[in-house]
C-alpha cells in the first residue's frame, strides 16, 4: 500500500509540475494535526475525564497519517525545485473561514465542511471554491518577494 501511495504522489507532482509555473500550497504542520486529543479532566469526578473527542480524533489523524500528507509535499517540492518551478506555502490560518468577496474571518461562516456563507456580506459559496484564498495569498507573498 505504501508503494502504491508513494507512486500516486509521484504522478500527482509530475502533473502538478508540468502544468503550472507557481504551485501554491498551505503551510500546513502536520506533525502538530496528528497529536492526540488532550484529555479534559472532570471537575465534577476527581480523577474522571470528560469526552473531548479522541475517538474522532484518532479517527481524523488516521485518515491523515494514511493520505500521507506531509510525504505529499516533500514529493511535490522536489519535484517543482528540479523542475525549476516556484512553490509557496501559504500560512493556513483562516484560509477556510475567512470570505473571499469582503475578507471578513469567522468560524460561523463555514455553515458546513462543503458550504461557505459570510455572516458580514452574504456572499454564498461551495467551501472547495475558497481554495482561491490560499492562492491569492501566495501570489501576493510572490509579489512582495519580486517587489524587494
Amino acid at each position: 500500500m505504501a508503494n502504491c501511495r508513494r507512486d500516486f504522489h509521484h504522478k500527482t507532482a509530475e502533473a502538478l509540475v508540468e502544468r503550472y509555473e507557481v504551485i501554491v500550497m498551505e503551510d500546513l504542520k502536520v506533525a502538530n494535526m496528528v497529536r492526540r486529543a488532550r484529555p479534559l479532566l472532570d471537575p465534577d469526578i476527581p480523577g474522571g475525564f470528560l469526552a473531548n473527542g479522541a475517538a474522532a480524533k484518532a479517527g481524523l489523524n488516521t485518515s491523515i497519517s494514511d493520505a500521507s500528507w506531509a510525504q505529499f509535499r516533500s514529493i511535490l517540492a522536489a519535484k517543482a525545485l528540479q523542475a525549476g518551478r516556484q512553490m509557496i506555502g501559504v500560512d493556513s490560518r483562516h484560509s477556510a473561514d475567512r470570505c473571499e468577496a469582503c475578507g471578513h474571518a469567522a468560524r460561523e461562516n463555514r455553515v458546513t465542511q462543503a458550504v461557505f456563507r459570510c455572516v458580514r456580506c452574504g456572499h454564498d459559496a461551495h467551501a472547495d471554491e475558497h481554495a482561491r484564498n490560499t492562492l491569492r495569498a501566495g501570489l501576493a507573498l510572490l509579489a512582495a518577494d519580486q517587489a524587494a
